[in-house]
């Protein structure tokens, strides 16, 4: 049996060099390719729990790889990659996964890049998503060394690079091979585990209209017309993919489990013209059994109906301007996954072995499972809804509770 009251009286200890460990690695600013500037700071950090550390370039195939995503440059990303230097009783691998990598802040949001700790939260960019959540690992290692307890499994840790644009770390570490009989990507998720996640691909559509001067005889085409009624498309098309996801029993749980998101429109010319070219950037949320080819061909059909809709109009399609995540789901009967999830519900005191169900958010994990074929988990503490926010943070207690999630799983 797991001892609480040992734990507790340890970890009031342990969170005395935790957190200003965790104040130190959020106070680099690792965002859009700057994730090199903390590398000394893991290095040193892993060596002293227990890690064999090294770094590993970005593979040559990459750039050519057809799961990769857009970035500025392939040249002179790296990866961490560590092993914990300790015997196991099982000889199975899990390997842990952490992006590195932050979303920049601006305006209100400055003010992460100088982490503190208030009210039972440790703030600062990066806090739950997901540099906080390396601490689940490292507290759980140390705990099993403060008991003098050998792990039950080996241990490796994938540090990554552009999870946040879509993987590339990742996808780069897979290509250089990775031996591992179980992954756990962190990722905010309240502490619940996930064997799953819904899909998401990045699409800009360019329409391209006819331009007149505003007080012409002469007809029109308002691109930024076209542009509306597409809209009012999309949300059509989102409450169909909505209704098919929530009877998915794997994403039942979720009141929104999956979502079409505009979230650029750049449209017009001159306010005295009828505009010519109007410019949508959106994310489409889908589920497992849709592959990428095939959710193209959804939008393509569903935006191409409006050129019947507006004689004369001509629109483009890029699906390569963004994230082009598969969706993936393991299955819930593996043994490791099983036991990661009882391990979870015995830290947090739940009796009644709760279905585990896939994540309404994408990340790397569906690089091991698509592209390794590994059983991949989802797990760690914080909250999606803070994570990229200006407020974003993460709760003590929850990585207490976090850290003896994983003391339970290793042991």
């Amino acid at each position: 049996m797991f001892d609480e009251t040992e734990f507790d009286g340890w970890f009031k200890s342990y969170q005395e060099k935790m957190l200003p460990e965790l104040i130190g690695y959020l106070s680099i600013d690792t965002s859009l390719g700057q994730e090199l500037n903390a590398i000394p700071y893991l290095v040193d950090l892993l060596e002293r729990y227990g890690f064999d550390c090294c770094l590993e370039d970005y593979h040559s195939e990459l750039s050519s790889h057809q799961a990769r995503t857009v970035s500025d440059s392939f040249s002179g990303k790296v990866n961490l990659k560590a092993k914990y230097l300790s015997d196991s009783r099982d000889r199975r691998v899990v390997l842990f996964n952490s992006h590195v990598d932050v979303v920049p802040v601006e305006g209100e949001g400055t003010k992460l890049l100088t982490p503190w700790i208030d009210d039972g939260y440790v703030h600062g960019r990066g806090a739950c998503d997901t540099k906080g959540n390396l601490f689940l690992l490292l507290g759980a290692l140390a705990f099993l060394e403060y008991k003098k307890l050998t792990p039950r499994y080996k241990v490796q840790l994938d540090l990554v690079s552009e999870e946040e644009v879509g993987g590339n770390g990742t996808l780069s570490t897979i290509l250089h091979g990775v031996l591992a009989d179980f992954v756990v990507v962190f990722e905010p998720t309240d502490l619940a585990v996930h064997r799953g996640h819904r899909g998401c691909l990045t699409c800009e559509v360019t329409i391209i209209g006819k331009s007149v001067h505003m007080g012409s005889d002469a007809d029109g085409l308002s691109a930024i017309n076209v542009a509306v009624r597409l809209i009012e498309e999309l949300k059509t098309l989102e409450q169909e993919m909505l209704a098919d996801a929530i009877a998915d029993s794997a994403f039942s749980i979720w009141k929104r489990p999956l979502q079409i998101n505009i979230g650029k429109i750049i449209g017009g010319e001159w306010p005295g013209s009828v505009p010519e070219k109007c410019k949508l950037l959106f994310n489409v949320g889908f589920l497992p059994k849709y592959s990428i080819p095939e959710i193209e061909r959804v939008i393509e059909n569903r935006v191409g109906s409006l050129e019947n809709t507006f004689p004369g109009v001509k629109i483009c399609y890029n699906f390569r301007s963004g994230l082009r995540n598969k969706a993936y789901l393991a299955s819930d009967n593996n043994q490791m996954l099983r036991h990661l999830s009882e391990s979870v519900s015995e830290a947090r005191s739940i009796s009644r072995q709760a279905p585990v169900y896939a994540w309404r958010a994408s990340c790397d994990a569906r690089h091991y499972a698509h592209e390794a074929n590994i059983p991949t988990a989802i797990f760690g503490a914080g909250s999606l809804g803070e994570a990229h926010s200006s407020y974003e943070r993460i709760e003590i207690r929850q990585m207490y509770v976090g850290i003896k999630a994983l003391s339970i799983f290793l042991m």
